[in-house]
């Protein structure tokens, strides 16, 4: 099933990132692991999983809430994106690319299509 998203916010715990995908009334979580073992081989593919349920707002909060009090920390949103472009690894760990801001470009056959100029 594709689904597209029209707000991703962005929560940093000490183990992790979770990545809320905003579709409609309906909430999608990804969690990114920030663990590596030192001396393990690096493998190809991010240390990515996907939560499989579709979430409420308020049973989003509530996982979330559930995830701040295990790890210990406050539940902060670091970043709030329009897009995540991809992972990237470099030398140590991966590194995420994210759009932050969108500007509507133009109307192609009655779809907007927005310019993505700032990426962080």
């Amino acid at each position: 099933m594709e689904r597209c998203f029209t707000l991703i916010d962005v929560y940093e715990f000490a183990t992790s990132f979770v990545l809320v995908g905003h579709a409609d009334t309906r909430r999608h979580l990804l969690h990114v692991s920030r663990a590596t073992a030192h001396g393990a081989e690096p493998t190809l593919l991010p240390p990515v999983s996907e939560d499989l349920c579709a979430y409420t707002e308020a049973d989003c909060e509530a996982k979330l809430h559930t995830l701040a009090d295990a790890a210990g920390v406050p539940l902060a949103r670091v970043l709030r994106a329009s897009a995540l472009l991809g992972m990237v690894r470099f030398l140590e760990g991966w590194h995420l690319l994210f759009v932050t801001r969108s500007e509507m470009a133009g109307v192609i056959g009655g779809h907007v299509r927005p310019s993505r100029p700032n990426k962080k």
